[in-house]
């Protein structure tokens, strides 16, 4: 890269644009390596009205420059400290910086003049247009400004954002002296944890996984509720300022552009023109069969505690995987109950790489590829004339400072041929991965399959270049495999669990789904300045608890790019149904099928309408059979 930075130090960015050194990376490298990455990326737009293919000059003109700022937002997501302080810094200029470039008229034009000699071409053109437009390159003098500086605000919020929730992370917990029904390692940890703070007993540290955990094993009920409100209103008091804020500005951003609302604004361009309509025909699908689950829930419930007067909580039922009781009832019925499986992580990795690579035609070999924590490990993926498609850093196990969740990082897009750099992100216990945590892996695998497979000439026409509701589509549809029984007995998991898990799967679907969809509703609601609380109430059969804050933790949509387009990923479990229909009929590990979807769907990138990929894999155009019929919608 650029070698020296501005103070005269060797930096640890000093070397060739399509390499990763995670292993000698330093945060105070970083802002010296962007001041002469900015400086270069200047030089080369200044060239870009010239050159003879705008579109790929514009394309490349900024790649160092991106490829520092992302690695700096990973290292901060998966080692926090220091590095939370300059990828915030990173960002905040990152935010100046693509800002002014979006309104220089002069590259706005030369953009307009593109004559395009084809349809990717037409396409890149309308999408890069779009983007001028929407950073203010057709307001006067003012309105440019004042965009310039919401931008820089939004970016300094959404670091708050996601410092302030990892802070109440790592702040937030539960004593208890009654941690019945508890996982033994929980429940060791939990004491161990207590010791270091001084209590008797045990102290639950919030997590996304202790929670999930808690929530549909704990039997002490109280311990179950605290949990639930840490879930759902630990950041409240830091957060709920800047989400304020953040709206009132993204509301202000778009009626500068002339949009009514942030949610229009980010439909341009989409697959869905008006995502509201597509959660209603959802909500309206579902909405009586997940009454009827409700009320046997309810029935059970009363049965199990023999309490013929007692009335389930959000904490029983606000949960994408289901509460105490429906893990209750779960058993009763002979399904798996919470952690029934449980796969080593190196052993669900190794199923998943040979399935992907059997399906795709493809191998992994590990690579002598450092990463930026012990626990990482490298490959590298080809296809089979050998060619190198991308090398794959995995960071698999939960620890202290790593953001909750499971991600995808491309930091680099090659264009010449050479190898993709990814990486995969989740948060594993160490004692090994249950149904969810296998989803999460195969689902972020999927995004990096997709980042993998894309060939282009343009580096803006990667997967997240793409529109925001199809992205989702090429991930989600691989959380089918991880279900599936010749994977499972490949995993090592007992027929009887393995059968006992897919019945799970179709287990209170239509509760799941309605569960599923509040958060989505929340995000238009959000965006649109409508009282959230009202909605999520629309899609829950019990009470909203009164200290229900939940857009304090949805960093997906405040400190992510989710914002007015969360129903994605509702919309992919769409795509993921239908698509998956011809693995169904023509075998899920064959190779001519996944070859056939990696080269109709996923080679292209964003250099194709979404609708004309899946139209050409399926022969037809998408819609809703799949998924309800896959969910036992009647």
């Amino acid at each position: 890269m650029s070698g020296i930075c501005s103070n005269g130090a060797v930096s640890s960015f000093d070397h060739r644009l399509g390499e990763a050194r995670y292993e000698v990376y330093v945060p105070q490298d970083v802002l010296p390596a962007l001041d002469a990455a900015e400086a270069a990326a200047l030089a080369r737009l200044d060239l870009v009205a010239g050159s003879e293919e705008p579109l790929v000059a514009f394309s490349d003109a900024t790649a160092e420059y991106d490829f520092i700022v992302t690695v700096a937002g990973d290292l901060a997501a998966v080692l926090g400290g220091v590095w939370q302080e300059v990828s915030r810094a990173a960002d905040q200029r990152a935010a100046r910086f693509r800002a002014a470039v979006h309104q220089r008229r002069e590259l706005y034009g030369a953009i307009r003049a593109v004559e395009p000699a084809g349809p990717v071409q037409a396409r890149l053109r309308t999408d890069l247009l779009r983007r001028f437009e929407h950073g203010g390159a057709h307001l006067d003098a003012a309105g440019r400004d004042r965009l310039a500086a919401i931008n820089a605000r939004l970016a300094e919020l959404a670091a708050d954002f996601m410092a302030n929730l990892q802070a109440a992370d790592a702040a937030s917990g539960i004593a208890t002296h009654d941690a019945a029904g508890l996982p033994e390692a929980l429940v060791d940890s939990a004491r161990a944890a207590a010791a270091a703070r001084g209590l008797d007993g045990c102290y639950v540290p919030y997590s996304d996984a202790n929670a999930t955990i808690v929530l549909r094993q704990a039997e002490n009920r109280q311990l179950r509720e605290a949990m639930y409100r840490l879930s759902v209103a630990r950041a409240a008091p830091s957060n709920g300022p800047v989400v304020a804020e953040i709206l009132a500005l993204r509301h202000e951003l778009a009626q500068l552009l002339g949009y009514p609302d942030f949610v229009r604004l980010r439909s341009a361009g989409r697959m869905l023109t008006d995502p509201q309509a597509f959660l209603e025909e959802l909500a309206r699908a579902y909405r009586p069969q997940a009454d009827r689950e409700h009320a046997e829930l309810l029935a059970f419930a009363r049965a199990y505690t023999g309490e013929q007067t007692l009335e389930l909580t959000a904490a029983d039922v606000d949960n994408q995987l289901d509460g105490f009781y429906a893990t209750k009832l779960r058993e009763s019925l002979s399904l798996a109950r919470a952690g029934a499986v449980c796969v080593p992580v190196a052993t669900a990795r190794r199923v998943m790489l040979d399935a992907l690579g059997e399906l795709y035609t493809v191998t992994f070999t590990p690579a002598d590829a450092p990463g930026w924590h012990p626990d990482v490990e490298a490959f590298d993926l080809r296809d089979a004339s050998g060619r190198h498609l991308a090398r794959i850093w995995c960071d698999w196990y939960v620890r202290d400072g790593k953001r909750p969740g499971g991600w995808m990082s491309g930091p680099w897009l090659a264009t010449d041929g050479g190898p993709h750099l990814v990486s995969v992100v989740t948060n594993i216990p160490r004692a090994g991965a249950d149904m969810g945590d296998l989803r999460i892996m195969w689902h972020e695998f999927g995004h990096a399959m997709h980042f993998a497979f894309t060939r282009t000439r343009y580096r803006l026409r990667s997967p997240d270049d793409g529109p925001l509701d199809f992205i989702e589509g090429p991930s989600r549809i691989m959380e089918n495999w991880p279900l599936e029984p010749q994977i499972l007995r490949r995993m090592g998991v007992e027929e009887r669990a393995a059968a006992a898990a897919r019945a799970e799967d179709r287990f209170r679907t239509a509760s799941r789904k309605m569960a599923r969809m509040v958060r989505p509703a929340l995000d238009l609601a959000l965006h649109r300045g409508e009282d959230p609380l009202p909605v999520k109430q629309r899609h829950l059969p019990v009470p909203v608890d009164p200290a229900d804050a939940t857009a304090a933790q949805f960093h997906h949509i405040f400190a992510g790019h989710y914002g007015a387009g969360h129903y994605a990923y509702q919309w992919a479990s769409v795509m993921d149904a239908d698509l998956f229909t011809r693995f169904t009929a023509e075998g899920i590990l064959n190779p001519a099928t996944g070859r056939d979807y990696a080269q109709k769907v996923l080679s292209a990138g964003a250099e194709r309408d979404p609708a004309d990929l899946i139209r050409g894999f399926l022969g037809r155009d998408l819609n809703l059979h799949a998924v309800l019929a896959r969910d036992g919608v009647r």
